[in-house]
């Protein structure tokens, strides 16, 4: 039992392999045609089936699925079919790469003229920050200055002041001081 149950497996492995495998229908890739000669577009995948069309060398295709070596297409204009298989390519033509190229050529050309004006118009705003930062800096230090010189007047004030009150609190203790001697001379001694 044991080995007829290997049989069955190795034979079920072996038809799993070898059976086509379609691709599922949802599946949607983008391919041309890389054939010298037209292909027929048939309505099955063998030669036994009717001729519907022809694909020409770099026609655009959708690849739908495939079996027994043939690939299952639809053609830009809706009609779908099978051509013999091995003749598509996941690479446009040259043509119309070249286009494809010459396009994104032109996008890039254009976003690297917006990022040179973006970078001219950085550059002149940083100018005009820099000549407005050599300003501040100019206006900081003049301030600063001003500020050194009022502290000095300030101080300069205040000790006047001081000296003032000095000279006239000796003043007054001058007079209060000869005020009183004469006081004192006034009295009688003994």
């Amino acid at each position: 039992m044991t080995l007829r149950y290997r049989t069955a497996a190795m034979a079920a492995v072996v038809l799993a392999l070898a059976a086509p495998n379609p691709r599922p229908a949802h599946a949607t890739d983008s391919s041309w045609v890389s054939s010298s000669a037209p292909l027929n577009l048939r309505r099955g995948a063998s030669t036994e089936y009717k001729i519907i069309g022809s694909v020409t060398n770099d026609q655009p295709v959708t690849v739908l699925g495939s079996e027994n070596g043939w690939t299952n297409v639809r053609l830009e204009d809706g009609r779908e079919g099978w051509i013999p298989g091995g003749y598509l390519s996941s690479d446009p033509p040259p043509a119309i790469r070249l286009s494809q190229l010459e396009t994104e050529a032109r996008t890039l050309r254009s976003r690297l003229e917006k990022t040179e004006d973006e970078a001219e118009r950085l550059r002149t705003e940083n100018a005009s920050f820099e000549t407005t930062d050599t300003e501040q800096r100019e206006r900081i230090a003049q301030l600063t200055t001003e500020n050194h010189e009022l502290r000095a007047l300030v101080r300069w004030r205040e000790w006047v002041t001081g000296a003032s009150i000095l000279v006239v609190g000796m003043i007054i203790g001058a007079i209060l001081g000869r005020s009183s001697r004469n006081k004192r001379s006034s009295r009688l001694r003994v």
